[in-house]
């Protein structure tokens, strides 16, 4: 009979703990692998993932993440970041951000300020 057809390496997104026998799990959120990859890579800071991906994408206007695992975390109030960004920005003096998710600063306007 025909034997049966082992897999020898793991797809990108997937990574394989063990040596004699090619088990492939998927990368976790906020990591990914290519193709025949032992481990999982940490996305860089201001990128993210999800579960079993091969590669990383920028986080969207109006969130962050620092460099490891995990999801790009949504900015509060009071706060902003561009996409691509490690960590939100507070506002500067003389400026507000009035929502969550926001991806600039606003001028206050004349005779106010935050």
């Amino acid at each position: 009979g025909k034997g049966s057809k082992r897999q020898t390496s793991c797809d990108a997104g997937e990574f394989s703990k063990g040596t004699a026998n090619v088990e492939c799990s998927e990368c976790p959120a906020g990591t990914s692998s290519s193709a025949g990859s032992p481990s999982c890579t940490s996305c860089p800071a201001g990128e993210s993932s999800e579960d079993g991906s091969s590669s990383c994408a920028e986080c969207h206007d109006g969130s962050a993440k620092p460099a490891g695992e995990g999801d790009c975390v949504v900015c509060t109030k009071g706060t902003y970041a561009k996409a691509g960004s490690s960590e939100c920005s507070s506002a500067d003096p003389g400026h507000f951000v009035d929502s969550d998710g926001a991806s600039r600063q606003e001028t206050c306007p004349a005779g106010k300020h935050a």
